[in-house]
């Protein structure tokens, strides 16, 4: 009863904002309606985007209540790396991408973190491992270097995940692991 009575006084005086559109949410972090407008991406558009690479799909377009969301995720808000995660999955899903063996986070300007956070949470929806396989990502004027570390995974088919689709990382990162004799690879980003 006490603890019911401090929660309402709590949430009168620090009502629970939706992340998008700031309209007063009953403590989630989305409103119903911002929940209901994230649509994932069709084939199409997915198909605009990663021009030359098969086996990847995107989840979002980095528009609106997506964008709201990656940029909180960014921001290291972590209950929303299980949602995104979670819409991750379905568009593996709806893609009719096969389900990998091991999980890969690809290194980023910034580092593993945000794309580590989300294999994370996407190996914990899968049941798979997750492995870093890359040592890091170093960007240059000539392009992006990404060195691949010595791994017995090769027999195994790999799910690269990274949070904001970037294709010349995607190519360089699938053309190195290619180079180190992996063949079944797929990729899911959760923005465009």
């Amino acid at each position: 009863m006490a603890f019911e009575l401090m929660q309402k006084t709590l949430d009168l005086i620090f009502p629970t904002l939706c992340l998008h559109c700031q309209t007063k949410t009953n403590r989630q972090l989305f409103c119903q309606d911002c929940i209901q407008s994230l649509e994932l991406l069709e084939k199409e558009d997915i198909l605009l985007y990663r021009r030359s690479i098969d086996h990847a799909t995107i989840a979002f377009s980095k528009m609106g209540v997506a964008e709201s969301l990656f940029l909180h995720l960014k921001k290291g808000l972590k209950p929303l790396s299980k949602i995104a995660a979670s819409y991750m999955v379905c568009q593996l899903e709806k893609e009719k991408i096969a389900l990998s063996d091991v999980i890969v986070p690809l290194p980023s300007k910034g580092g593993y973190k945000l794309n580590e956070t989300l294999a994370l949470e996407v190996g914990k929806i899968f049941k798979r491992p997750i492995k870093r396989l890359f040592l890091h990502l170093s960007l240059s004027f000539f392009g992006s270097s990404l060195v691949v570390k010595k791994s017995n995974l090769h027999s195994k088919k790999i799910l690269l995940v990274m949070a904001l689709f970037d294709e010349g990382v995607a190519q360089k990162a699938i053309s190195e692991l290619q180079k180190k004799g992996f063949k079944d690879i797929d990729l899911v980003a959760l923005c465009v």
